[in-house]
């Protein structure tokens, strides 16, 4: 499992069971719904976040009527009128142009929604307002980013860097050396995505490219230690290069991660971030700590987020791989029975979680899957209570 976006997972998982249970292939789907299949392709591995309306239409596709409601949500979207919506957007895209900082954060924002049309033409018309060297070319590079050409927008977000670095006297909010130092870490981490999520899977690129996305953040940090976005990037990166790296390196960054996500979630100005932002940095820190063996500490995150989120499958389903590490270290039948409980909860709340646990049984899910082998497939045959 990687700290990209849990919600982006959840979808991505839930769409792929829609379609395999119509017995469509992704390139059927594509037919179907007018949309690109490698598009189809990163919405089902979570490297790309869809707009609302590209929901709607693939419900729609999918004769998904009755679960609908549940896509908007998984997605992370109200279940207001599309059009209720674009107006709303519109209006926030009006407040935020106001300043370049909050204009780039509101194109990021639709680009990794997968609103890419709709970034585009932000982008347009932000070359009409913004103008200064550093702009353009920042401009430019999110224009690249919105088509997936992940190469071109950084070498021209490092020409914007150069560019804030020569006119250092003249820096606004948004073209400051750390903002662009953050939009260029982002551009690295979504590229390592794509080679992590690749058919096949490409790990040393990704963790290539998880570590120059990692350096950008680190630098960013050494000039705004308390920066509340790259600690939280720093973090999630650390994640996943945990997860890709030489064995040697691997405590180094489970420690780091942990280091990062105790600094997000104790910041005086967490609220910056969403709640549910807030919510996976903490999940990620449950992970990382039972990946240190400070079950403890895991155990304490996850209860705490159970408070507020006792249908949530992803929480679940991490509770389960919680207990299947801590059963590996203490050989404790308890945690092995609270595991195989905890993944079918997760099973029965959503059928992503099927999903995601077969590709999970030979890693954290392992000492579940290889102590109680009958049980665990029977768990995963039981019943979605979504169904």
């Amino acid at each position: 499992m990687s700290a990209t976006s849990f919600t982006s997972h959840a979808f991505g998982e839930k769409l792929q069971f829609l379609r395999k249970a119509q017995g469509l292939t992704q390139i059927d789907l594509s037919r179907l719904s007018q949309l690109s299949k490698s598009y189809i392709s990163f919405l089902e591995t979570g490297i790309r976040h869809p707009s609302r309306e590209v929901v709607l239409r693939l419900a729609e596709v999918l004769g998904a009527d009755t679960v609908r409601e549940e896509l908007l949500l998984m997605a992370g979207f109200t279940l207001e009128n599309p059009a209720d919506l674009k107006t709303n957007q519109n209006a926030s895209g009006k407040s935020l142009r106001k300043d370049f900082y909050s204009f780039l954060q509101y194109t990021l924002q639709l680009i990794r929604q997968g609103s890419y049309e709709r970034a585009q033409q932000n982008i347009e018309q932000g070359f009409q307002k913004f103008q200064k060297p550093a702009q353009m070319q920042t401009l430019l590079a999110h224009l690249e980013l919105a088509q997936n050409h992940f190469e071109q927008a950084i070498l021209l977000q490092k020409t914007a860097l150069q560019h804030a670095h020569l006119s250092s006297g003249e820096q606004e909010r948004g073209l400051t050396e750390v903002d662009l130092r953050l939009n260029l870490g982002v551009m690295f981490f979504l590229w390592g995505d794509q080679a992590s999520f690749a058919e096949p899977p490409q790990p040393q690129a990704a963790y290539q490219r998880y570590a120059q996305a990692l350096q950008e953040f680190e630098q960013g940090l050494e000039q705004e230690p308390q920066h509340l976005y790259l600690l939280d990037e720093a973090g999630r990166v650390h994640f996943n290069l945990a997860e890709v790296s030489p064995p040697e390196e691997t405590l180094r960054h489970w420690q780091g991660c942990i280091q990062r996500f105790r600094s997000v979630l104790s910041h005086p100005a967490k609220q910056q971030l969403s709640a549910d932002i807030l919510s996976e940095s903490a999940a990620f820190l449950a992970l990382a700590y039972s990946k240190t063996q400070q079950f403890e500490m895991a155990g304490l995150v996850l209860d705490i987020l159970s408070l507020n989120s006792p249908d949530d499958w992803l929480l679940h389903y991490i509770q389960a791989c919680y207990h299947s590490l801590f059963y590996h270290f203490a050989q404790d039948p308890h945690q092995r029975e609270r595991g195989l409980l905890s993944l079918k909860q997760a099973v029965q709340l959503d059928p992503a979680a099927r999903i995601q646990a077969k590709r999970d049984q030979t890693k954290d899910l392992a000492p579940l899957a290889q102590a109680c082998a009958q049980e665990f497939e029977e768990v995963l045959q039981c019943n979605s209570l979504s169904n």
